[in-house]
């Protein structure tokens, strides 16, 4: 279809083309969160490069939505409503099918330019009012279907309403596309099939369904687990193109330009000894622990002392298959990250893990009156590990070659909560440069328990290779530091490689951007070393340029859709409630979920479906899509209550962990795209913990064979791995010389006296239902059934992919009780 002129031209629009937040709170305030119809941005200097973009001619005919298209309609080629395939040749997009309709697509509405031209305060797109009569402020009503043929008109999918500034309004393009301002969608189709459903959960143009079959034709044979093929793992489909290279650009530009001397004035680090260290690593967990893992009839037994680790292959007959290590940390692991960038033979992992202040009182839970989520702790001594792990030219991790305690971020700033790597790397590798002898890890956002968020950038001194040793870096003074006010930071996400957002106990949000001069220490001025401001780096407090009271209480979690859609945020809190903001007009364009009885722990960006994935209080991940997100559609199920989840930006595998130690993996597309598609799940790993038996709440009765004094005791090797051999050895009922054996084993009383973990694996992949119908209903009573509580250090604590595509099947997953599990799980 050819485009015919417009009949009128528009004027220019100022489009920003540099990072997808910098600059955006200089123009947000003008939309109609500001309350005023002639607010200006602050004259402050800005980083943002742009240039005069002249619009689309666009045609003043409009489309029905209603209509269906040939490639995208009833018995089209893109979906079929019988969920029957085509043939390749169907599921394949035909180029010139696209560019057509998208050609079409630019020849909807119409723009008009001049004095009184309106733009709209989210997507910045220059409108005219031509009604007429008297409308009420920033409305301007639209016709019926068909009646003006003006605009964008989706009859049942789109409100009667337009939203739009007052004319003579100064409104600041945000660098969206062109489209009026609609802050709600039609309600959910009852009819239709496939095709219906992706139109109302992505969108009905064939701009936004073209990422949807690209996706699906890639991802959906992958059920569960990533793929090493080549067509196993990429970029998104819903990131355009050359947006991410020019982010990383713009992003090394700016650090390498300015910000990299920022950090060095404001943050002091120096390299300790190993005695002096080796106190940032206590804590008061278990210092041995007796691991059980191993086929599941079969089991070994392992005895790992603190910071040990196994190959995870070791009890299997068939140690090709698995790629992986068990680590023992010997307490909770309080978080576990990769660091980002994207060609080096070596990667590192950052883990953290819970370490008490010494000395302080061990309180038992609900009986502490300080109310720790809400108060902050005095400053002890806690650290950081970096783990190195190498890897093949193709990606897979290497066995041959053992992982290595790289270096321990030293601090005094008390426990670590939650940190996360910037997105952006400074450099392809991290590699030492010409000029030092450092290894450059990136940006690290730290939260700790003195209630301060700190950025660190983390330098480590490149070991020497015939005597490798762990380097024991120690942080005093960080460039970037936030404090909030008469409240504790909780949580924090990356916006992008400069914006950081903080979310607070009280339900406070907020948002930095690192390009603001005021974001660092001023530079010294004179020969004495002081700067012009008085400036010490630590009396340094940026402003927030967004701080808005984003829920009622505490916020547990916060995620954007980053790297496609940065401004979302969705926010989660204590009160129940999953909110959904767009930062660009952060007051009109806030919508929020069911309130849910059990709050969700955590939460997750989905890129390759568009939706947050949010736990609820029947063990369901629900998918809350960007354009539905009122609405549950649920894709994932566990058996207990889900603590951690983990998506991939290459992939659209997700990794989910409950209380009781149930890790899974599977893949939410089918069941975004087909709601009777029956989805698949793999059980990577079951992990359970247990107690010493002399601590048992329930006392073990005395076995048979003793009651009655026919049974004899086997005695086994002196060591506790002689031990697990003969177990393994034996079957239930079987004993070595193939017999039926009446002797129970005993096991040892080494193992009886400590507390034991069990990693059982190799489970089969299985289709599960989203409801409970097949669950047994023993032990129910007509009030209600009986709930499991499983033992706290049970549980999956965090999980995490890898964020780099050469080693994107690689995952971490860190449980209460010490234990860290990381394995390659390509397939």
């Amino acid at each position: 279809m050819e485009s015919r002129p417009s009949r009128r031209a528009a004027a220019a629009v100022t489009k920003y083309i540099g990072d997808p937040i910098c600059g955006l709170e200089q123009r947000i305030y003008a939309s109609s969160d500001s309350g005023s119809s002639t607010t200006e941005p602050p004259s402050t200097e800005s980083d943002v490069d742009h240039q005069e973009i002249e619009p689309e001619e666009e045609d003043e005919d409009e489309e029905d939505f209603d209509e269906p298209r040939e490639e995208w309609g009833d018995g089209g080629e893109g979906y079929d409503d019988d969920g029957d395939d085509d043939g390749e040749e169907a599921r394949d997009l035909r180029e010139e099918e696209v560019v057509a309709g998208l050609a079409e697509e630019s020849t909807r509405g119409e723009s008009s330019g001049g004095d009184g031209d309106v733009r709209s305060p989210v997507t910045g797109a220059a409108r005219q009012n031509k009604a007429k009569t008297k409308r009420p402020p920033g409305h301007s009503k639209t016709s019926n279907a068909n009646q003006s043929g003006k605009g964008v008109n989706m009859p049942g999918l789109l409100p009667d309403y337009k939203f739009a500034k007052r004319k003579g309004t100064r409104v600041y393009d945000t660098g969206i596309e062109k489209g009026e301002h609609i802050r709600g969608v039609g309600e959910w189709g009852k009819e239709g099939g496939r095709i219906m459903r992706a139109k109302w959960l992505f969108g009905p143009s064939l701009k936004d369904l073209k990422p949807v079959l690209l996706t699906r034709d890639k991802w959906e044979r992958q059920e569960t687990l990533p793929s090493r093929r080549i067509w196993g793992m990429g970029e998104s489909f819903y990131v355009q193109e050359g947006a991410m290279e020019k982010e990383t650009s713009n992003f090394r530009t700016w650090y390498w330009g300015s910000t990299k001397s920022a950090f060095e004035r404001g943050q002091a680090w120096k390299v300790l000894k190993m005695e002096e260290g080796e106190k940032y690593l206590e804590n008061d967990g278990e210092k041995d622990l007796n691991l059980l893992m191993g086929p599941y009839i079969r089991p070994a037994l392992y005895p790992m002392k603190h910071r040990e680790f196994i190959n995870a292959s070791e009890p299997f007959e068939m140690k090709e298959d698995r790629r992986g290590w068990t680590f023992s940390l010997g307490a909770r692991i309080q978080d576990a990250q990769f660091s980002p960038h994207k060609e080096w033979r070596t990667q590192y992992l950052a883990v953290a893990v819970q370490q008490k202040r010494p000395g302080a009182k061990n309180m038992k839970p609900f009986q502490n009156p300080k109310a720790p989520a809400f108060s902050r702790t005095k400053e002890y001594p806690t650290s950081i590990q970096i783990w190195t792990f190498p890897s093949t030219e193709e990606g897979d991790m290497d066995m041959e070659a053992k992982p290595q305690l790289e270096a321990v971020i030293c601090t005094d700033w008390g426990m670590v909560k939650q940190f996360r790597w910037c997105p952006v790397a400074a450099a392809d590798s991290v590699g030492p440069k010409e000029e030092d002898n450092n290894i450059h890890l990136g940006l690290l956002a730290v939260i700790f328990s003195d209630g301060v968020m700190r950025i660190l950038d983390i330098w480590i001194p490149k070991q020497h290779p015939a005597s490798p040793k762990t380097r024991y870096v120690y942080f005093s003074k960080a460039a970037f530091e936030i404090q909030t006010p008469d409240t504790i930071p909780t949580c924090l996400n990356w916006l992008s490689g400069t914006t950081i957002a903080l979310g607070t106990a009280a339900g406070w949000l907020s948002i930095w951007t690192l390009t603001r001069p005021d974001s660092f220490a001023p530079k010294p001025t004179d020969s004495t070393g002081e700067s012009a401001a008085a400036g010490d780096a630590s009396r340094n407090q940026p402003m927030p340029w967004l701080h808005k009271q984003a829920a009622d209480t505490y916020i547990l979690d916060i995620k954007s859709g980053y790297p496609s859609r940065p401004h979302y945020l969705s926010v989660t809190s204590a009160d129940g409630f999953s909110r959904l903001i767009d930062i660009r007009s952060p007051t009109q364009d806030t919508v929020t979920t069911c309130r849910a009885r059990i709050f969700g722990l955590t939460q997750a960006w989905h890129e390759h479906t568009q939706a947050f994935l949010t736990p609820d209080e029947n063990y369901l991940i629900r998918s809350n899509s960007i354009r539905r997100y009122y609405m549950n559609l649920h894709s994932m199920r566990m058996e207990s209550q889900i603590l951690a989840c983990a998506t991939s930006p290459w992939h659209p595998c997700v990794l989910i962990g409950g209380a009781d130690g149930m890790c899974a993996a599977g893949n939410p597309l089918a069941r975004m795209l087909n709601q009777k598609e029956l989805p698949w799940q793999q059980i990577w790993f079951w992990h359970e913990w247990r107690r010493p038996v002399n601590e048992l709440p329930l006392k073990i009765p005395k076995q048979r064979g003793e009651e009655r004094g026919k049974r004899r005791e086997r005695v086994w090797g002196n060591s506790m791995r002689d031990q697990s051999e003969a177990l393994r050895g034996q079957e239930d009922g079987i004993d070595e010389d193939g017999d039926e054996d009446e002797d129970v084993l005993k096991p040892p009383q080494e193992a009886l006296d400590k507390p034991l973990s069990r990693m059982t694996e190799g489970y089969q992949v299985t289709q599960v239902g989203m409801t409970f119908n097949g669950q047994t209903t023993e032990g129910h009573t007509e009030s209600g059934k009986f709930l499991t509580i499983h033992e706290e250090k049970t549980g999956i604590t965090c999980l995490a992919w890898n964020p780099n595509l050469r080693c994107g099947a690689w995952a971490v997953a860190g449980m209460a009780d010490g234990l860290l599990r990381v394995e390659d799980l390509g397939l």
